[in-house]
């Protein structure tokens, strides 16, 4: 994966731990690489858009 920057790959890769996502599950993935990547998504908090 190409990352914006380095605290983008330390978010998305809070979410993937966090969550336990399987390495199989592409959807998953894209989701918390865009929100991961995505100031104005963080600030509302992932919560907002997902259930851990």
């Amino acid at each position: 994966m190409k990352f914006i920057d380095n605290n983008h790959q330390v978010i998305f890769n809070q979410y993937i731990d966090k969550d336990d996502t399987s390495i199989h599950d592409v959807e998953r993935y894209a989701l918390f690489y865009i929100i991961a990547g995505c100031k104005n998504l963080r600030e509302k908090g992932i919560q907002s858009f997902y259930d851990f």
